[in-house]
């Protein structure tokens, strides 16, 4: 067991480890062939963040490529399964899952399990579990050659349902020799934990009360310097009771009241001086480029 360690430490990346601020992660492992690094990247985990309680979730599909015994030895405990028990429980896991965590990684997320999260499904303890869950989320999907541009993963990779924060990492895009596009890998561990500290920098679930002074609802603006809207619109001007007041392409200075953001869409409301709100929205940081 110690020469696995010693061989998996070697293969780890050399440089220090990104900060990571989370005390309980929740590492989910879906059934992409990039699962079988995991007992890797659990020893790294554990290396890097000692102080960090983990617990580690594999799906059905996951154990194709990785056995919950390999698991255990990285990880220190035996991973959980990913489906509901035949025997009688006295705790329901999806509520424990989603009570522990203030972390959730799920790497790599096959094209399987991120459409499912996005549709809502709730038929599993740990894709229920995030679906209740007010924590950030970190993804990191590992996709087939083509899946990057198809319909499904278009819509389904759009904004993140209202209060929650997520974190699309990668994937990354591998070429055959004869300049074909290949299968899309999840992103390392690294990179991912490293987009997770700028996801949940300052975050906290939207159903929690705002402080004083801080940050603003359209109806309860919070006191914000004005900010200049640049005039590459056009822009849609939405009037106090939601009407719509046309299109508008002028400059202006109006504050800033709210924003939020997913890895594909930032959007900020800012109030116009003549009264309703400009909501303006622009590309983010993972949007796919052609």
């Amino acid at each position: 067991m110690d020469d696995a360690m010693n061989d998996a430490a070697s293969a780890l990346p050399n440089q220090a480890p990104p900060a990571f601020t989370g005390r309980r992660l929740l590492y989910i492992g879906t059934g992409a062939l990039g699962v079988m690094f995991m007992p890797m990247w659990l020893h790294w985990l554990r290396s890097s963040y000692p102080d960090v309680e983990l617990r580690t979730v594999i799906t059905r599909s996951a154990t194709r490529f990785v056995t919950p015994t390999t698991l255990s030895v990285f990880g220190g405990k035996q991973p959980e399964l990913d489906v509901w028990s035949d025997e009688p429980e006295t705790s329901a896991p999806h509520v424990e899952l989603a009570h522990w965590a203030d972390t959730v990684i799920v790497h790599p997320a096959t094209f399987h399990f991120t459409s499912r999260l996005a549709l809502g499904a709730a038929d599993t303890p740990a894709m229920l579990a995030l679906q209740c869950a007010q924590v950030p989320v970190a993804l990191a999907p590992a996709l087939p050659p083509g899946a990057i541009t198809s319909p499904a993963w278009q819509q389904h990779r759009g904004p993140w349902p209202s209060g929650r924060t997520s974190r699309w990492c990668g994937p990354t895009r591998d070429e055959h020799d004869d300049g074909k596009p290949g299968a899309m890998t999840a992103a390392p561990l690294t990179e991912v934990i490293r987009r997770w500290r700028n996801c949940a920098h300052g975050w906290r679930p939207r159903t929690a009360p705002r402080p004083r002074g801080t940050r603003g609802t359209p109806d309860r603006p919070g006191p914000r310097r004005p900010r200049t809207v640049p005039g590459n619109g056009p822009y849609r001007v939405c009037g106090p009771c939601g009407g719509d007041q046309g299109m508008t392409t002028t400059p202006l200075t109006a504050p800033l009241v709210d924003a939020f953001a997913t890895g594909f869409l930032r959007t900020a409301i800012h109030r116009l001086p003549a009264g309703g709100y400009l909501w303006v929205r622009r590309p983010g940081a993972d949007r796919p480029h052609r």
